[in-house]
């Protein structure tokens, strides 16, 4: 590959009328599609600064987009039931206690949901798109947490049994082997 020449710009600030360097290198065609200089008359390269660009462009650092919004967790095995009823026991901080309750009682909710959805699938089948994928989040997850324990579940846990040997081989299988 060729050389790439970068340059330095300067451009007329529409607003006040004052003549304002870029504060970046750049190459001819980035300077085409750089926002700034197409906005305020197309900005001017300054031939006498041209010179070779070596390694990445410094503008490319500082406009990139910093990470935000909810970081992901790292990955972990989730607790069974019973250890989180034997965490629930051990702990006496009450935010303990409270996230642990928070987590069964999502479980729980979990269980409804996929009561709800068999009820939906017996009388719509397979129509509905979208409640299939919301099935197979629910099942991943249940997967993934494994047993949730509680006596609402018996039932559930029975027909997430009879479900998973009529698909074939699930990760849920080689737990219930052991």
């Amino acid at each position: 590959m060729g050389t790439v020449w970068e340059y330095q710009y300067e451009y007329t600030d529409l607003d006040n009328g004052e003549v304002k360097l870029y504060p970046f290198w750049l190459t001819e065609a980035e300077a085409g599609h750089c926002q700034t200089l197409l906005e305020n008359d197309f900005g001017r390269k300054l031939k006498h600064t041209r010179r070779e660009r070596v390694g990445p462009p410094a503008w490319r650092e500082a406009y990139k987009v910093k990470p935000h919004g909810i970081k992901t967790l790292p990955e972990f095995d989730s607790p069974m039931h019973a250890e989180l009823v034997e965490l629930y026991r051990r702990e006496r901080d009450p935010d303990v206690r409270r996230v642990i309750l928070e987590v069964v009682r999502a479980r729980r909710v979990m269980g409804e949901i996929e009561d709800l959805f068999r009820v939906i699938r017996n009388e719509y089948k397979d129509k509905l798109v979208a409640m299939n994928v919301l099935r197979c989040l629910i099942q991943n997850e249940r997967w993934r947490v494994g047993e949730f324990g509680g006596a609402s579940d018996v039932g559930a846990k029975s027909r997430a049994d009879a479900g998973a040997r009529e698909e074939g081989d699930r990760p849920g299988d080689e737990v219930k082997a052991k």
